[in-house]
């Protein structure tokens, strides 16, 4: 079976076999921003101030030059509203469907393996506890493992492992 997963990390290229897991690649990890309390849990919304929050964050990733190639959610409303507003800063193509690795209760370690199939930078908009289960398998070291609403957390893939280039959280932002 270990045969079988490694080989799904390698695709051809003439006559050589490349390693995903060894390609370079950005990643970002974003818990949605602040959202209603009432409600079924898929359809929470975001609040006006998380949307205005989430608005602050994607302007100050797009000055950071954060640029996904691919958004991809959970499909909770929360986070499709959330992955709505950073694409319209930092661009990228937005997938309407859902990824159910991002589900709350998924396990980080399937979404990691996911991870290590994709050669695009990604920003993937999830939930706790996943965002702080992918956190702490990537090694972020999180300032008193805090992973507020609207935080964001940016990797780089590079040699086969993943380095914590930055973070953002909007309740660190100055608001005008």
């Amino acid at each position: 079976m270990k045969k079988a997963a490694t080989l799904s990390r390698l695709f051809i290229l003439g006559p050589y076999r490349i390693s995903l897991k060894f390609a370079r690649m950005k990643l970002w990890i974003a818990r949605h921003g602040e959202a209603d309390a009432a409600g079924s849990d898929d359809l929470r919304a975001l609040t006006r101030n998380g949307s205005e929050a989430i608005g602050e964050l994607a302007r100050a990733a797009a000055a950071r030059g954060w640029r996904p190639a691919i958004i991809r959610h959970s499909g909770k409303k929360r986070a499709l509203e959330t992955a709505r507003i950073l694409q319209k800063q930092t661009g990228g193509s937005l997938v309407a469907e859902p990824l159910k690795l991002l589900l709350p209760e998924s396990d980080p370690e399937a979404l990691l393996r996911w991870i290590d199939e994709q050669n695009q930078d990604l920003l993937l908009v999830s939930h706790l506890p996943l965002v702080a289960g992918i956190a702490e398998a990537l090694e972020a070291g999180l300032p008193g493992g805090r992973f507020a609403p609207g935080t964001i957390l940016a990797f780089e893939r590079g040699n086969g492992r993943w380095l914590n280039t930055g973070r953002l959280a909007s309740d660190e932002l100055q608001r005008d």
